[in-house]
């Protein structure tokens, strides 16, 4: 049996989450899958305009109540 860590059950598919740190840090995105075994969450992230899987550990993110991007943020065409 495979025991899920408290982290990665923190978020479900549909959740709005921010990226904390790492190279998307910054960006918004949508929670598309859990993986326990993995302790990974896929995140949809915009970029370029289209949206794009992008697997992260769960201590990388914190939920957002929305995708609307931050002022200075890449998505929002500030720097990176």
């Amino acid at each position: 049996m495979i025991a899920s860590s408290d982290e990665s059950s923190r978020f479900k598919p549909g959740d709005y989450v921010r990226v904390i740190d790492g190279y998307f840090a910054r960006y918004k995105g949508t929670v598309d899958h859990v993986d326990f075994e993995t302790d990974t969450v896929t995140v949809m992230i915009d970029v370029f305009g289209q949206p794009n899987p992008v697997e992260l550990a769960p201590k990388s993110l914190e939920k957002t109540g929305d995708l609307n991007p931050d002022p200075g943020s890449p998505q929002a065409g500030g720097e990176s």
